[in-house]
């Protein structure tokens, strides 16, 4: 080549040998994406001189190219540069020589006095010296620099320095920095029955000035193939892309060992472990009778939830089985639990798959506070039964059941038991005295419940003086529909004669109708009345009937009226509310 050219070569399976090439000018040889392998083919066996692959006499620049299977006689099994009479300079990037012999001098490359050689981001494996076994991998006398190359294990001589040889003129060559493998998990470790992923990496150096690696952080092309294996056979191969190539292991049951290789270069990973695991809950404290649940959490030691495993807990006696949903967690109900201070110890045997791991809480039960619910309540004098409700519940609205309660007014004391909704009935039959009494409930309490008392307001009222002011009010009624009514035929004086004689009069028309009252056909009218005038209608939802019970529903819908109507709330039906619902006239 006499002319000052570029020539590329690309993406080419070269079998043939490229030698004697003669360059009198400046000329770029850019052999990119080339495969040169000339053992493979048979295409030389012995050479008299050098340079298998390459031999350059001026300037040339090699980028992702292959060198395998060269085999020289004498010098160079891959690339020459011989002396030429000029300076001859020989760049390499991203290359790969791989089982390159030679006789004597060099195995890869030799280069000559007033040369240079410049090699970056390559791949030198297997490269030997088939005789005397002079020099080494590289030969030089005068300037190199190759720094980030992949080495593996190649077999060379210390005579020049290599990253394999002694320190014997190291001055003539910068090779100080080469690639290291490396090989890792992601744990660190191999852990069973999950994926771990494996990495193999040539993105460290060693720098043989400091005898430290370092990583290296510049970007490469070096394609090389990485094999994963184990004792069973090959798992994947893959190509390493900037220096790195990854896989993800989830190992087999007999597996103890995993393998990576890059030519010859092996490193293994022997520590297999099953994953920690630990076990999250909490001291629990509830009130008895109130629903609550010990939850507890599984985990491996890198904070990921474990799912679908048993737990077992042992708690007051009994030993319970309960399994992880898929975020790790479980509940036990604690609802049947009296009031105490329990230990629940927690196991997670790791079935074969992790470490077991066993956790301990208090569960405190705590004596429930109940409460009363109770209202104010009247009675007559006369009442042959007059008997007081009130519910007994705990503080989660659960009624409290067959317990015994006590009611004390007026100095007497009754007793009573509550039904299955927390209902204590109680027959005040010696109240008799007429008055306002304040009442108190009292539970005395037992293992599950603390003590509760609570105030009630009874009024006793005469019956005697209620059905004279009843029948008073009634008469002059009476009298005054009389006297209405005879003012049409009668004169003036007479009138005022017979208004008079009825204020005098008591009135017995009507008898005031109360709570309690067992005139069931006259309460009919009044709930009927009521009704009209738009009263006693519902009750949260539920439909008054017209039943004659003047109950609780009825007093109330009379209070309501009464208050519409200014007349005295009392609840009771007089003379003056019957006529203002139009029960008189």
């Amino acid at each position: 080549i006499r002319e000052d050219v570029a020539y590329d070569i690309l993406n080419a399976q070269v079998q043939k040998i490229i030698k004697n090439l003669s360059m009198e000018k400046k000329v770029t040889l850019n052999i990119a994406d080339a495969a040169m392998e000339t053992l493979k083919q048979k295409a030389i066996a012995n050479l008299d001189n050098g340079g298998s692959a390459i031999s350059n006499h001026n300037y040339m620049i090699i980028n992702n190219s292959y060198f395998g299977y060269n085999e020289v006689k004498y010098y160079a099994g891959a690339i020459l540069a011989p002396p030429s009479g000029q300076h001859v300079t020989t760049i390499v990037y991203n290359s790969i020589f791989e089982k390159n012999h030679a006789g004597y001098h060099a195995a890869v490359s030799n280069n000559f006095k007033d040369t240079e050689l410049y090699m970056q981001n390559c791949a030198l494996i297997d490269n030997y010296l088939k005789l005397d076994e002079i020099y080494g991998d590289i030969a030089l006398d005068d300037n190199a620099t190759i720094q980030y190359c992949w080495w593996g294990k190649n077999v060379i001589n210390p005579y020049y320095y290599s990253p394999h040889s002694g320190e014997i003129e190291p001055e003539k060559i910068n090779a100080s920095r080469w690639l290291v493998m490396t090989f890792t998990s992601n744990n660190d470790v191999i852990y069973r029955n999950e994926v771990n992923q494996l990495t193999v990496s040539l993105k460290y150096y060693f720098d043989n000035e400091t005898k430290e690696i370092y990583e290296y952080d510049g970007e490469f092309d070096l394609p090389l193939d990485v094999t994963f294996y184990t004792s069973t056979g090959t798992l994947a191969t893959k190509k390493l892309v900037n220096g790195v190539a990854t896989f993800d292991y989830n190992p087999q049951k007999k597996d103890s060992v995993v393998y990576a290789k890059i030519n010859n270069q092996i490193l293994k990973i022997d520590d297999f472990q099953l994953r920690k695991t630990d076990i999250i809950a909490d001291d629990l404290e509830k009130y008895y009778g109130n629903s609550s649940d010990l939850v507890i959490k599984l985990i491996k030691d890198n904070n990921a939830p474990i799912s679908n495993e048993q737990l077992k807990v042992s708690l007051a006696g009994r030993l319970y089985t309960i399994k992880t949903d898929e975020n790790g967690q479980a509940k036990l109900s604690i609802d049947g639990l009296t009031p105490n201070v329990y230990n629940a110890t927690i196991t997670f045997t790791g079935g074969g798959k992790y470490l077991r791991s066993t956790k301990s809480v208090n569960v405190v039960v705590k004596k429930a506070t109940p409460k009363w619910t109770a209202i104010e309540k009247a009675f007559e004098d006369t009442d042959k039964t007059k008997n007081y409700t009130a519910t007994l519940k705990d503080d989660g609205d659960n009624a409290i059941k067959n317990v015994a309660v006590t009611f004390e007014v007026n100095g007497e004391t009754y007793n009573a038991t509550t039904d299955s909704n927390g209902v204590a009935t109680f027959n005040l039959e010696n109240l008799t005295s007429v008055g306002n009494f304040t009442a108190t409930l009292s539970y005395p309490g037992d293992d599950n419940y603390n003590n509760a008392t609570a105030n009630a307001k009874i009024t006793v009222e005469s019956a005697s003086k209620t059905s004279s002011e009843d029948s008073k009010e009634n008469e002059i009624s009476k009298a005054k529909t009389t006297v209405e009514s005879a003012s049409k035929t009668t004169s003036k004086g007479s009138k005022d004669k017979a208004i008079a004689k009825a204020k005098t009069t008591v009135r017995t028309a009507w008898k005031t109708i109360s709570k309690g009252s067992k005139e069931s056909d006259i309460v009919k009218k009044i709930q009927i009345a009521l009704k009209k005038n738009g009263y006693y209608l519902e009750f949260n939802g539920h439909y008054l009937k017209v039943d004659g019970i003047y109950g609780n529903f009825t007093e109330n819908a009379v209070k309501e009226f009464q208050k519409a109507n200014g007349l005295n709330v009392t609840g009771k039906v007089d003379y003056e509310t019957a006529q203002k619902l139009g029960l008189v006239e």
